[in-house]
C-alpha cells in the first residue's frame, strides 16, 4: 500500500534513485518471504502508479480504469487462493463469511458490540466446524463491522464510501491524491479476505492515506525559484513605489 507514495516521491521530488532503491528493497523482502502473490500484486500496484502519472487524456483514463479493474480481480483471486492454501478447505474463509452473515441477520439493527465477535461467532457455528482452533475474526472486515456495529456502522461506512467517490472526481488531476486513493483501495481489497484494519499499524497507515487523499497537499507545488521570486517581489515592490514618490516630490 505504500508503493504508490514511493513512486510519487521519485517522480515529483527528483529522487528517482532513492525511489528505485526502496522499490527494489521492498520486492527483495517479498521475495525472501516467498510471497508470490505479494510480488505480483506489488508489481500491479507499481504499474498502475507509474501509469497514472504518465498517461494523460481520456484514452489514458480508460486504460487506467481497465488496468485497475484487472488488478482488483486478480488481487481478490490471489488473496482467496492464499486463504484456501493456508486453511483446510472445510475450515476456510467462505465458511467464516457464511456463518458471520447468519449472525448478522439476527443482530443487524444494533449489532453485537465492538470486540464481541469471538464471543458471538460460536453460537452460530456448525457442529462439524468446531475444531481445536477457534475463529477470532471473520477474515472480512466489512462483515465483522456490520455484525458488531449493526446498521449504524453500515451507514457510517456507506457515507465514507460516498465521500471517497465524490473526492475522487475532485482530485482527478492531482497525482498525490490519486496515488493515495490507490493505497486506500489496496487495504480495502485486503480487508475482503482478512482483517488488516484490526491491527494498529495498518489502521494508522490507512488513516494517514486518508489524510493525504482528503487534503490539498501537493496540489500546487511551488518550486524554490518561484518562492524566491515571491520574496523578492514582496520586498522590492514597496521600495520601488517609495522611490517613485520621492522622485515626484523632488520634481
Amino acid at each position: 500500500s505504500s508503493l504508490p507514495l514511493i513512486v510519487y516521491f521519485g517522480f515529483f521530488h527528483d529522487r528517482p534513485a532513492v525511489a528505485i532503491l526502496l522499490l527494489v528493497l521492498t520486492f527483495l523482502v517479498l521475495l525472501a518471504a516467498g510471497s508470490r502473490a505479494g510480488i505480483l500484486i506489488g508489481l500491479g500496484v507499481v504499474a498502475i502508479s507509474v501509469g497514472s502519472l504518465i498517461w494523460r487524456g481520456r484514452l489514458g483514463t480508460i486504460a487506467m480504469v481497465v488496468l485497475f479493474a484487472s488488478f482488483v480481480a486478480y488481487g481478490y483471486g490471489a488473496l482467496v487462493q492464499i486463504g484456501s492454501q493456508q486453511l483446510d478447505p472445510d475450515f476456510g474463509r467462505r465458511e467464516f463469511a457464511l456463518t458471520t452473515w447468519n449472525a448478522i441477520q439476527d443482530n443487524w439493527v444494533w449489532g453485537t458490540g465492538f470486540g464481541t465477535f469471538d464471543l458471538v461467532y460460536p453460537a452460530y457455528e456448525k457442529r462439524d466446524m468446531v475444531h481445536a482452533l477457534y475463529v477470532n475474526h471473520a477474515h472480512n472486515d466489512f462483515l465483522e463491522l456490520l455484525l458488531e456495529g449493526g446498521i449504524g456502522a453500515a451507514v457510517i461506512f456507506g457515507v465514507y464510501v460516498c465521500a471517497l467517490a465524490a473526492r475522487a472526481f475532485q482530485v482527478f488531476n492531482r497525482p498525490l491524491q490519486r496515488l493515495a486513493l490507490l493505497s486506500i483501495m489496496v487495504i480495502l481489497l485486503h480487508s475482503i479476505v482478512d482483517y488488516p484494519l484490526r491491527t494498529m499499524s495498518i489502521a494508522m497507515t490507512f488513516a494517514f492515506f486518508n489524510v493525504l487523499f482528503f487534503s490539498d497537499t501537493g496540489s500546487r507545488p511551488a518550486s524554490l525559484k518561484e518562492k524566491r521570486h515571491r520574496v523578492r517581489g514582496d520586498v522590492l515592490l514597496p521600495s520601488a513605489k517609495d522611490n517613485a514618490e520621492q522622485f515626484q516630490m523632488a520634481i
